[in-house]
């Protein structure tokens, strides 16, 4: 697949004592496919990337990465059900539009019965009976001890007032 390269993400970090390995590693955190059903659809390379853990998004040819700018400190991304999800590291769960352009973030309100500082949260498709996009808070206790993982499953509801899908989470037991 050709994408464009590590340098053409809008946000550098430049030190010339290390090398392009150290350097990606540093940099990208996680790379994600698209799966498009139209198989003429190319798929979309969606990354994590740089201090700030913003998203940029890639297609085969293009001679950039496109930042999505409305989001930072994202945790986790997924590709489910045909949307991108990312998950912020204050807890918001984000639908990410990469086919517009520029592409862009629109938070999704769910509501929450628990909050943690110092938790590694990642998003995770659940297979069962249902479907369902999943999402895990691994607590961290004074940099040594995690606890958890605490395991939300994400369920859409449709509402009258809104065509936008609400999303409540249940912990799981």
């Amino acid at each position: 697949m050709n994408l464009p390269p590590q340098s053409t993400f809008d946000s550098q970090f430049q030190d010339p004592t290390i090398t392009r390995t150290q350097l990606r590693d540093f940099m990208i955190s996680k790379v994600v496919l698209t799966y498009p059903k139209d198989p003429s659809e190319d798929c979309i390379a969606v990354a994590i990337h740089t201090l700030s853990k913003k998203i940029a998004i890639a297609r085969p040819g293009d001679k950039t990465w496109t930042t999505i700018q409305n989001i930072s400190f994202v945790m986790d991304v997924i590709y489910f059900k045909q949307q991108l999800y990312g998950i912020g590291a204050n807890r918001k769960l984000y639908i990410c539009d990469i086919r517009s352009y520029p592409p862009k973030a629109s938070e999704v309100h769910v509501s929450y019965s628990l909050s943690f500082e110092g938790v590694n949260r990642y998003l995770v498709e659940w297979f069962g009976l249902n479907d369902n996009l999943t999402f895990a808070d691994n607590v961290v206790l004074n940099g040594d001890f995690e606890e958890g993982p605490l395991v939300y499953t994400l369920s859409t509801s449709p509402t009258s007032e809104s065509p936008q899908p609400r999303y409540n989470s249940q912990p799981m037991a």
